[in-house]
């Protein structure tokens, strides 16, 4: 609206000249947007079905992680059963060329092979004992990753 003058009417006169109302309006609309909206939701379609790609990626690579710890947690418990049984071996073997030394039947040669395998097995047997504790906190972590 617009409006000339400082009066509706000059001099008390209505209908003057000098005052008009004005009224504008404008309307606009698209009729065709050249598909750009079916576009769109083609992509937006793309990126969710990427996404939920992603996300099936993700949970079979947790599941991968997990069942690889399971089979080394199981591993390494049958490596330290074999790592206990190859120490107590070698203790009595060693206990057995001592005995035999003392008594003069074997030679410093079989005291010291004894000696290394019996160091050899306590070294296998704590390694064997680290990597179960390894394998354990491998399945606590991937647990919590998945929960």
């Amino acid at each position: 609206h617009h409006r000339y003058g400082d009066d509706v009417s000059v001099d008390g006169r209505a209908g003057y000249p000098d005052s008009q109302n004005v009224g504008t309006i404008e309307v606009s609309w698209n009729l065709y947007n050249g598909n750009s909206n079916s576009a769109q939701k083609k992509v937006l379609q793309k990126k969710i079905q990427q996404v939920a790609m992603r996300i099936e990626d993700l949970k079979q690579k947790i599941q991968l992680q997990y069942q690889t710890a399971l089979e080394e947690y199981k591993l390494s418990k049958l490596n330290l059963q074999t790592a206990k049984k190859s120490m107590e071996s070698a203790k009595i073997n060693y206990e057995i060329v001592g005995n035999k030394f003392k008594e003069g039947l074997s030679t410093n040669k079989d005291m010291i092979d004894a000696n290394y395998l019996l160091t050899n097995s306590k070294e296998n047997y704590f390694s064997s004992f680290y990597n179960k504790y390894i394998a354990i906190a491998t399945l606590q972590r991937i647990l919590e990753i998945s929960n």
